[in-house]
C-alpha cells in the first residue's frame, strides 16, 4: 500500500506543476513536498530525462505527447509480502546482492535495503590477500607478506599477478663493522663511514678492530715526559708515563726524612717521634748530629708489682707505695700478690641485695645473690600483669584495657578467672533483623505446577556479618550483603518458616510465619449459593441392608418404612357395594365387600438406582347376585359368591440422576404389573354359570382400577417420597461457634460466631448385587459460610484465597473415600472441615482481646508480669491436614498476631508476638452429631518482638513464658481436648409424605458407638452408622 501511494502522489505532484501559475506556484508545491529545488528550478521526470519513479509497481512510459511520463500502477509488478524493493527491484527473501555477495535480501531485517550475510563467501579481487570472508556486510582478508628481510629494499604485491617485487631504498641501516658509524642504504648495500680511534696517549698505539671497535695497546718503554720537578729520567709502562730516575734531596740532618713531591720539589719529615727507648722513666729526643738521646724524668710509671700504688721514676726507674686489698665487700675475701695483685674471692656468707622482691639471699659470684625464694606476688586474677619492684615490692597491672575488641556492639570486662569478657550490647542495630521478600507473612500461595517455592529475603546485623541462617533447620548460605534464599518443598495446606539468624557476636534472631500452598482455593461467597463448593464436600453410601435386608419381620430399612405406608392402603375406596358390575342372565351382580390381606415392598439397588417390587397381597371379596326376572326365580333366586386373588405385583425402576441445579432427580420407569391368581367362585350351584360371564367384567373393571391406582400410587406417592427421602441428605445446617474469648452481649448472653454449612448433589451412583457391593452413593458439593465478618479490614484477610485445597497432598486430584463396608456410611472430606474452620476464622474465632481469667489460672507475678493485655488476631485461618510427616490429622494455626502490654518488673514493655502452632484434631460422631474437637497445642514457634530497645534482655524470658504458659492456655481455648464445634447428621422427615405435621415421622442417622467403626482415609473420615 505504501508504493501505491508513492506512485499516486508523484502523480498528483507532477500534475500539480504542470497546471500550477508560475514560479511561486511551482515552489511552493516544491517546498511542501519537502524537496529543494534550488532558486527557481524542479527537474521534473520527462522523456528526456528517463520516465523510471524508481516504483516498482508502475509501468513507466512516455505519454503520448512524447514529452510526459506516464506511471501505470500494475499490481503484478508490485514486490509480494515475502520481497525486498531495493532501489525499485524487487529480490527474493534470502537472494543475494548481485554486487556483493557478502548482502543478502532479508524481509524480516529490512526490506528496503540489503542486509549483512556473514555466513556467505566472497573474493575481493585481489591475488595479495588470502582468507578471504563476510565481516558486517563487507569482504575482508588478510594481507600476503613479501617481506625479504632486507632493510635496505621495499618490497610490493601486484594485486593482478599475487608476486612480490623489490626496489633499493635510502633507509638508515646497520652494517654490522663496529668501525663505522651513520650507515646508510644505497643501491641495495648498506655502507657508513670509517671512525677516527685516537685517545691522545703517547703511551698506547690506536687501532680499529671490526667486531670491537677502537683498541688501545700499551707502547712501554716508549719515551715520555711527566713534566714533574722530581724526576730526573722518564719512560712509558703499561700505557703511562713513568720515573725511572728521581731527586734524593738530603740535608745531612739525622732527625729527618727526606722526599720529593710535586709540585713543590723536595721536603724534609722529623723523626722525632721514632726515638722511644720503653723506658717510662726516661725522656726520648732527637739531636741532629747524634740522632736519638734519652735523658731521666720524674714521671708517675708502674713498678710491675701489683701490691703498689703511687709509683714514680726516680733516676731512671720505677718505686711505688704498698696498698691495702680491702675491698669492703662482705662477700669477698681479700689479698694481694706481687705477681698477681690484689684478689677478691667470693663467699657464701648471708647478705642481702637491697630487692625486697628476693628472700634468703646469700653471697655468691662476689656479690649478694638473691634469695631462691622469691616474693609471691600472684593475686590469682588474669586480669592483672604482676610484678615485684625491688623498692616497692608486688605491683599488679589492670590488664582490663586489653579486652577492647573495637565492635560498638560489646563492652568488654575482664573476670579474674576466665579473663576477657565481651558482653553484646542489647539493642536492634546489635542483633540480626531478618526480612522476608517471600512469601510475606501470612499468604496464601497458588502452586503452578512446580512444586516448589523459593524463599528469599535478607539478614543484617550491625555486630557484624551473619555467620549461621537456618531455615526450618536447613543451613542456608548468606551473601555478604546479607541476602540469601532458599528452594523448598512445601507441604498442602499450611508451612511455617522458622528462620535463626546468628551474627558474629552469637547473638541469635528467629522469625517465624506462615503462609498456605495449594494448587487451588475455594472461597464460598455466602451471597451466592454454591459458589466455593468443595466438590465432593461430602459422601453418603446407603448399602443394600439400608434399602431392603429381606428381614421378616424387618428392622428399620426403607422398604420395612414404605411397607408401613402401604399397610395403610384402602381397598373400599375402588369400589361401590351398590354399583352393578355386570347384568347377566337376569342377574345384577355387585361387589359387597373387597379386603386386603397384607402389603409387601421390596428395595433392591440396581446399576440406575432402586428396583421397587410393590404387592398387594391375598385379595377377597364377596360378590351378591341379585335375580331380577322370574326365570331366575324359578333358579332360587338370589346368590351369593366369593372373589379371591393371591396377589397384585407391580415391578418398576426408580432412576436417580442429579439435575442441572444439583438437585435430586427420581423417575419412575420400566413398570410391569401382573395379576397372580383371580378365583371366582359361587355358593349355589345355579350361578355357577355365571362366574365366567363376570370375569372379563372384573378384569377390566376392578382389577384394571386396581393397577391403575397402584401405578399412580408408585409414580405420585412412593416415588416421591422415595427422592424426597434422599433429597433430605443434602443438608443445610446452622450452627454457633462460641467466641474463644466468652464474650457476652449487652444482655449477658455469649456471643456466639454462626456458621452454615451447605451442601447439594453432584453425582449419585447405584451398583447392584453383581459385582457389588450393592447400594447407592450420594456425592454432595459442600459449603461453608458465616453472614458476619469479624476480622479486619484489609491485608492480609483481603488478600486471602479460602481454602487451599488438599489434592491428594499435592499429588493428584482429591477423592472422596467410600468403603462401602457398613449399612451406611459418612464421608466428611477434609477441604469440608476447612471451610467450617475457615467461616470460623472470618466472623472472628481468632480475634479477641485476652482477659486474665482466659489463660487457665496461669499465675503471672510468678514472673514478675503484672497489668497484661493482650490482643490476637489470626492473619491466617486455622486449617485441619494429614499432609504432614507422620500423616497425622492437624489443626495447624499459623501467624497468631498477638500485640500485647505489660509490666515486667515494674517496667513498662510493648510486644508483638506471631505464633505457630499445631495441635492434633478430629471430627466423631456422638448422639447424631459430627463433633470437632482440638487437643493440646504442640510444636510451638514464637516470634517475639520487643518494642522498647532498653527491655531487649528480657525477650528471651518473655518467649520462654509465652511458649510455655500463654501459648498452650490460648490453645486450650480452641478445645484442649473438648469439642470446639458440633452440628446435627441429616435427618429424613417423611412426615409430610405421611399426611403428618413436620416432625412426626422422621429418620435419623445413628451412628455406630464401636471405635472400630470410624476410620480415616486419604484427606477423608469415614463415619459408619445405620438408620434409627
Amino acid at each position: 500500500m505504501k508504493r501505491i501511494v508513492g506512485s499516486l502522489l508523484i502523480l498528483t505532484v507532477i500534475a500539480w506543476l504542470q497546471v500550477g501559475c508560475g514560479d511561486d506556484a511551482k515552489s511552493s508545491a516544491i517546498e511542501d513536498l519537502g524537496i529543494d529545488a534550488g532558486e527557481d528550478t524542479v527537474v521534473v521526470p520527462t522523456c528526456a530525462t528517463g520516465c523510471d519513479d524508481q516504483d516498482g509497481c508502475t509501468e513507466d512510459k512516455c505519454a503520448a505527447d512524447g514529452v510526459a511520463c506516464e506511471h501505470v500502477y500494475d499490481e503484478t509488478l508490485c514486490c509480494t509480502d515475502d520481497q525486498c524493493e531495493i532501489l525499485g527491484v524487487c529480490y527474493d527473501n534470502l537472494a543475494p546482492n548481485p554486487d556483493n555477495s557478502c548482502q543478502i535480501c532479508s524481509v524480516p531485517t529490512d526490506a528496503s535495503d540489503w542486509s549483512a550475510d556473514d555466513t556467505g563467501t566472497c573474493d575481493d579481487g585481489s591475488l595479495c590477500t588470502v582468507n578471504d570472508r563476510c565481516v558486517d556486510g563487507a569482504c575482508v582478508a588478510e594481507t600476503v607478506s613479501c617481506d625479504d628481510e632486507d632493510p635496505c629494499t621495499d618490497e610490493r604485491c601486484d594485486p593482478a599477478t599475487g608476486s612480490c617485487s623489490t626496489a633499493f631504498n635510502v633507509e638508515a641501516c646497520d652494517d654490522g663493522d663496529s668501525c663505522t658509524d651513520n650507515d646508510t642504504c644505497a643501491q641495495g648495500t648498506c655502507a657508513g663511514q670509517p671512525i677516527q680511534c685516537g685517545d691522545g696517549n703517547v703511551c698506547t698505539t690506536d687501532t680499529c678492530d671490526p667486531a670491537l671497535g677502537c683498541v688501545f695497546v700499551p707502547d712501554d718503554g716508549a719515551p715520555c715526559s711527566l713534566n714533574d720537578v722530581c724526576s730526573i729520567a722518564t719512560a712509558c709502562l703499561g700505557g703511562a708515563c713513568v720515573a725511572t730516575d728521581v731527586d734524593a734531596c738530603d740535608d745531612n740532618d739525622f732527625c729527618t726524612a727526606d722526599f720529593c713531591e710535586e709540585p713543590t720539589g723536595c721536603g724534609h719529615k722529623t723523626l722525632d717521634d721514632l726515638c722511644t727507648d720503653t723506658n717510662p722513666c726516661t725522656d726520648e729526643a732527637c739531636d741532629p748530629a747524634q740522632g736519638c738521646v734519652y735523658p731521666f724524668n720524674t714521671d708517675p710509671c708502674n713498678d710491675g708489682n701489683a701490691c703498689t700504688a703511687a709509683d714514680v721514676c726516680t733516676s731512671g726507674a720505677c718505686l711505688g707505695a704498698l696498698i691495702d686489698p680491702n675491698d669492703n665487700n662482705l662477700c669477698t675475701d681479700d689479698t694481694c700478690e706481687p705477681d698477681t695483685g690484689i684478689a677478691h674471692v667470693p663467699n657464701t656468707l648471708p647478705c642481702d641485695d637491697n630487692d625486697v622482691c628476693t628472700l634468703n639471699d646469700t653471697c655468691g659470684n662476689s656479690s649478694c645473690q638473691a634469695g631462691t625464694t622469691p616474693l609471691n606476688c600472684d593475686d590469682n586474677s588474669v586480669c592483672t600483669e604482676d610484678s615485684c619492684d625491688s623498692v616497692e615490692g608486688c605491683q599488679h597491672l589492670d590488664l582490663t584495657a586489653s579486652c577492647e575488641d573495637g565492635n560498638l556492639c560489646t563492652t568488654h570486662s575482664c573476670d579474674a578467672v576466665n579473663g576477657c569478657v565481651q558482653s553484646v550490647i542489647k539493642s536492634f542495630l546489635c542483633q540480626p533483623t531478618i526480612v522476608v521478600d517471600f512469601p510475606l507473612r501470612a499468604a496464601t500461595l497458588v502452586d503452578l505446577g512446580s512444586n516448589q517455592i523459593t524463599v528469599t529475603g535478607s539478614a543484617i546485623s550491625g555486630a557484624g556479618l551473619i555467620t549461621s541462617l537456618t531455615i526450618n533447620g536447613q543451613t542456608v548460605p548468606v551473601g555478604i550483603d546479607g541476602s540469601f534464599s532458599l528452594t523448598m518443598t512445601p507441604q498442602r495446606g499450611s508451612n511455617t518458616l522458622e528462620i535463626i539468624a546468628t551474627d558474629a557476636l552469637g547473638t541469635t534472631q528467629e522469625r517465624v510465619q506462615s503462609y498456605h500452598w495449594s494448587s487451588q482455593y475455594t472461597q464460598p461467597d455466602p451471597l451466592v449459593p454454591g459458589s466455593g463448593a468443595v466438590d465432593p464436600g461430602l459422601g453418603i453410601w446407603m448399602g443394600q441392608e439400608t434399602l431392603d435386608d429381606k428381614q421378616s419381620p424387618p428392622p428399620l430399612d426403607f422398604a420395612a418404612i414404605f411397607e408401613g405406608v402401604m399397610s395403610n392402603f384402602d381397598l373400599g375406596s375402588f369400589f361401590d357395594p351398590n354399583t352393578i358390575l355386570a347384568s347377566q342372565a337376569g342377574y345384577n351382580i355387585y361387589l359387597r365387600t373387597l379386603n386386603l390381606g397384607g402389603t409387601s415392598v421390596a428395595l433392591d439397588a440396581n446399576d440406575t438406582g432402586i428396583h421397587v417390587q410393590l404387592s398387594l397381597n391375598n385379595i377377597t371379596g364377596r360378590l351378591y347376585f341379585d335375580c331380577t326376572n322370574l326365570t331366575c326365580w324359578f333358579l332360587d333366586g338370589d346368590g351369593w359368591g366369593s372373589l379371591g386373588i393371591s396377589s397384585i405385583v407391580i415391578n418398576a425402576d426408580l432412576v436417580f440422576s442429579v439435575n442441572s441445579d444439583h438437585t435430586l432427580s427420581v423417575v419412575v420407569a420400566n413398570n410391569t404389573t401382573a395379576i397372580n391368581n383371580l378365583t371366582l367362585s359361587a355358593d349355589n350351584a345355579w350361578t355357577n354359570f355365571l362366574l365366567a360371564i363376570i370375569k372379563p367384567f372384573i378384569l377390566s373393571g376392578l382389577v384394571a382400577d386396581l393397577e391403575t391406582t397402584l401405578n399412580d400410587q408408585l409414580s405420585t406417592v412412593l416415588g416421591p417420597m422415595l427422592g424426597d427421602a434422599f433429597s433430605a441428605l443434602a443438608f443445610n445446617v446452622d450452627f454457633d461457634l462460641p467466641r474463644l474469648d466468652g464474650a457476652v452481649d449487652a444482655g449477658g448472653n455469649p456471643i456466639v460466631i454462626p456458621v452454615n454449612l451447605s451442601s447439594d448433589f453432584s453425582a449419585v451412583a447405584f451398583g447392584d448385587a453383581n459385582p457389588g457391593p450393592q447400594g447407592g452413593l450420594f456425592a454432595l458439593r459442600a459449603w461453608a459460610t458465616t453472614p458476619v465478618r469479624g476480622v479486619a479490614l484489609g491485608s492480609p484477610f483481603d488478600e486471602n484465597l479460602g481454602v487451599p485445597m488438599r489434592t491428594q497432598c499435592g499429588n493428584g486430584v482429591q477423592v472422596m473415600v467410600v468403603p462401602m463396608l457398613a449399612p451406611m456410611e459418612i464421608v466428611f472430606p477434609d477441604d469440608t472441615l476447612n471451610q467450617i474452620l475457615r467461616a470460623a476464622w472470618w466472623g472472628g474465632l481468632l480475634d479477641f482481646p485476652v482477659d486474665a481469667s482466659l489463660l487457665g489460672g496461669v499465675d503471672l507475678s510468678a514472673y514478675g508480669v503484672t497489668n497484661l493485655n493482650m490482643v490476637i488476631s489470626g492473619l491466617l485461618p486455622p486449617l485441619s491436614s494429614d499432609c504432614g510427616p507422620q500423616g497425622e490429622l492437624k489443626l495447624y494455626v499459623g501467624d497468631m498476631q498477638i500485640n500485647a502490654s505489660l509490666d515486667l518488673f515494674g517496667q513498662h514493655m510493648d510486644l508483638l508476638v506471631y505464633v505457630s502452632f499445631e495441635a492434633p484434631i478430629s471430627l466423631a460422631a456422638s448422639n447424631g452429631e459430627l463433633v470437632i474437637t482440638v487437643q493440646s497445642v504442640e510444636n510451638v514457634k514464637l516470634e517475639v518482638n520487643v518494642v522498647q530497645e532498653n527491655l531487649l534482655a528480657s525477650e528471651t524470658v518473655i518467649a520462654n513464658l509465652l511458649e510455655t504458659q500463654l501459648v498452650p492456655a490460648l490453645g486450650n481455648l480452641l478445645g484442649g481436648g473438648q469439642p470446639l464445634a458440633s452440628f446435627p447428621l441429616p435427618e429424613i422427615d417423611l412426615s409430610s409424605a405421611l399426611g403428618q405435621p413436620p416432625g412426626t415421622s422422621v429418620i435419623v442417622i445413628e451412628t455406630m458407638t464401636n471405635s472400630n467403626w470410624q476410620e480415616r482415609i486419604d484427606g477423608n473420615t469415614i463415619v459408619y452408622g445405620r438408620l434409627r
